[in-house]
């Protein structure tokens, strides 16, 4: 018997459509030159974080391309699983329908941070025949996309060319080139400009492969059959975000949320609903082991974030702390969330926006 290799994850994501090898890199012949050189307005940006911080950037992407009419592109490397992933396999991995192409920067370093004000776009497609090449493009250089793009909103709509490619606000608007330098510039979901396409983009950008899906779906039915779960039962996906989190939520809060916010949040589902199931997804499983005992808690974390973040998505209800992990989480399994008072900045924007229960 021929036993195979199984592929390491390094393989898997070389092997997947969207490497720099794939369909050309390109999407939309007709928006380039014969040389490789996009010919249409383009936004790029710098991306860093993990998966719930680079769909941010995909959606706020998506968003800007639907609405002001900017062709976006993504870097080609991101800064997540190894220190040089390539950035349309990896999304590719996990979503279908996944389609953008990408672009890199001269000097960038082996960890993809941010560009440096004499750093210039590189475009990799098949017409430069897989060179780097700069295409002497001139950008609108920005830090964060706000307030650009808020402002830029209001002038398509003063100008009846919103939802157009900004050629067709005649000069009244900025169409030129943009350019987020900063990794961290794009790497939240900015709702106000988001939110009334945001349905549309999880429908036709981020619904999981099947083989996510159904793995999730199997970690549910199993706690389901152990519980004897019926229609009557309400599965409540719990997401808590530990480990390294307290280099970053010191600047808000002293200390991260405890058991106390976790039980509180769990009895307000407790109280409404008969019969309640909580999935525990979490990067500390020995902390959750711990803390959160009762006997409707389980914990059903994988070693695999996307099919942690799928067990939410097919949820009934959240219940989150804080990070953009838990945030989409939350967002795709809709249903109510519960998240704390002491939350901030993605969470508590987020909350904010849907109107989600704060305990």
């Amino acid at each position: 018997r021929i036993i195979k290799k199984k592929k390491s994850k390094e393989e898997y994501l070389q092997a997947l459509p969207g490497s720099v090898s794939d369909i050309s890199n390109i999407y939309k012949p007709d928006d380039y030159d014969s040389s490789g050189c996009p010919t249409v307005p383009i936004a790029f940006s710098g991306m860093m974080g993990r998966l719930g911080n680079v769909m941010c950037v995909y959606s706020n992407f998506i968003a800007l391309q639907w609405k002001l009419g900017f062709k976006y592109f993504l870097p080609q490397y991101m800064n997540h699983h190894t220190e040089k992933d390539i950035t349309k396999p990896y999304f590719q991995s996990i979503f279908k329908n996944v389609s953008f192409p990408t672009a890199t920067w001269t000097n960038v370093t082996t960890i993809a941070r941010n560009a440096e004000d004499n750093d210039l776009v590189l475009f990799n497609n098949s017409r430069t025949n897989y060179k780097e090449v700069t295409c002497n493009k001139h950008f609108h250089r920005v830090k964060h996309l706000q307030p650009t793009i808020t402002d830029q909103l209001t002038c398509a709509k003063n100008n009846e060319c919103l939802g157009k490619n900004c050629l067709a606000c005649k000069g009244s608007c900025l169409c030129t080139n943009v350019w987020v330098t900063q990794a961290g510039g794009a790497n939240y979901l900015d709702l106000p400009f988001v939110g009334d396409v945001l349905e549309d983009i999880i429908k036709h950008h981020l619904q999981f492969r099947e083989e996510i899906v159904d793995s999730a779906v199997q970690v549910i039915g199993d706690v389901a059959r152990n519980i004897s779960a019926d229609d009557d039962t309400l599965f409540v996906g719990v997401h808590v975000r530990r480990s390294d989190f307290s280099l970053y939520s010191k600047f808000w809060m002293d200390n991260l949320l405890n058991e106390t916010f976790f039980e509180a949040a769990m009895d307000h589902f407790r109280n409404k609903h008969s019969k309640v199931a909580f999935l525990v997804v979490t990067d500390d499983i020995p902390w959750c082991k711990t803390h959160l005992t009762s006997a409707d808690t389980h914990h059903v974390g994988t070693p695999s974030p996307e099919v942690d973040m799928a067990i939410m998505a097919n949820c009934n209800g959240s219940i989150i702390d804080y990070g953009t992990f838990g945030m989409w989480g939350a967002i795709l399994a809709g249903g109510e969330t519960v998240t704390s008072r002491q939350t901030f900045r993605d969470v508590r924007w987020a909350a904010d926006y849907f109107g989600w229960t704060y305990v």
